[in-house]
């Protein structure tokens, strides 16, 4: 009781504004925070829709380095009213004209459902003839049913409601390599890949404000999937591991000090392969590759921790970054000078 007493004491005698409260109507209220609503959807979208872009060449035109992580793709992405929290539904039907079937958002600009002349909007109706059944499972299943359709074809059709209208369309598929790329709202300047995806910080996005800087970004982390290096740092793991465990039978702890050494051993050379490799993806996309070091020089100076020097430090010094990726990049315009391919140098 006594907590208490003092705690309505405190409240009473607390200084409070002294300046005039403004009078709010609460209907404003309401269709401000629907407005806010629209905002933050577009931006994420807009975020997506920038991150699909810049990916996209660099997933088609790098094809030929993941062997069988391939996939055939639409370029088309959709939501339905039933992705969304019911408070958010109206936000989303204002922004994008979401319905009750799989409406399209947005498509990469050169990509194939762009080609064949869909427009953002436009709700899907059926596949291969296969009817949608609009409900919680919709998006999901028209996921399923496109990747399983281009499967075995290279074709989709597809049947929209077109603004009040029933169209027909007929996608030509684009081979792509099957990393898809996402955007990850944080603020942090942050991007990874765990041999299955390529994650992108909304931070990242806003530090890498042209286009092929993203697309450095992109291509380095595509190349430490394409290279498994996440498979030879478990494997590595599972070596020190062993040490771990013998550590164990004698009664030691090592809070898997040796796994965690082990999985380490190699990762700056895998930052150093990433770079490397990452220059040539980026060329072959057809970005401009000349002085894209620069894009590593400005966040080191952004974030000069990352030059710290250290025999745990898993990304190699800023300065022997910038010099090896000035030096791929001579290497790739001396091979087109050469006529030969373009392709990184392996091992002898």
């Amino acid at each position: 009781m006594k907590y208490y007493f003092y705690l309505s004491v405190l409240l009473l005698t607390a200084c409070a504004p002294t300046t005039h409260k403004i009078s709010i109507n609460k209907n404003e209220v309401d269709a401000e925070r629907e407005i806010q609503k629209q905002i933050a959807l577009k931006k994420q979208v807009d975020y997506d829709r920038r991150i699909q872009n810049v990916a996209y060449p660099i997933l088609k035109k790098s094809r030929w380095a993941c062997r069988d992580k391939s996939i055939r793709t639409t370029g088309m992405f959709f939501l339905s009213l039933h992705d969304f929290k019911d408070q958010d539904k109206d936000a989303a039907q204002q922004s994008f004209g979401i319905g009750e079937y799989p409406t399209i958002t947005h498509m990469i600009e050169a990509g194939p459902a762009s080609r064949a002349g869909l427009f953002p909007g436009e709700q899907i109706l059926e596949i291969n003839g296969k009817p949608i059944v609009p409900g919680k499972t919709a998006t999901a299943d028209t996921q399923i049913w496109i990747r399983e359709a281009l499967e075995k074809s290279k074709y989709l059709r597809l049947k929209v409601d077109s603004f009040g209208q029933q169209v027909n369309y007929r996608i030509l598929a684009d081979w792509v390599c099957d990393y898809p790329v996402i955007s990850l709202n944080n603020d942090a300047v942050n991007a990874y890949a765990n041999g299955e995806i390529i994650a992108i910080t909304t931070g990242m996005m806003r530090f890498a404000d042209e286009d092929r800087e993203l697309a450095s970004v992109i291509a380095h982390e595509l190349a430490h999937n394409t290279m498994k290096h996440r498979d030879q740092k478990e494997k590595n793991s599972w070596f020190g591991a062993v040490f771990d465990i013998a550590a164990a039978a004698y009664g030691i702890n090592t809070g898997n000090f040796f796994g965690n050494l082990a999985a380490n051993t190699h990762s700056k050379a895998y930052e150093q392969e990433a770079d490397y490799v990452g220059v040539y993806y980026l060329y072959g996309a057809g970005y401009d590759i000349e002085g894209i070091a620069n894009f590593w020089r400005e966040m080191a100076a952004e974030y000069p921790a990352s030059q710290r020097k250290s025999f745990m430090s898993t990304h190699p010094s800023t300065s022997e970054r910038f010099v090896a990726m000035e030096a791929t990049v001579n290497e790739i315009y001396g091979k087109v000078r050469r006529r030969v391919s373009v392709r990184p140098n392996a091992k002898n």
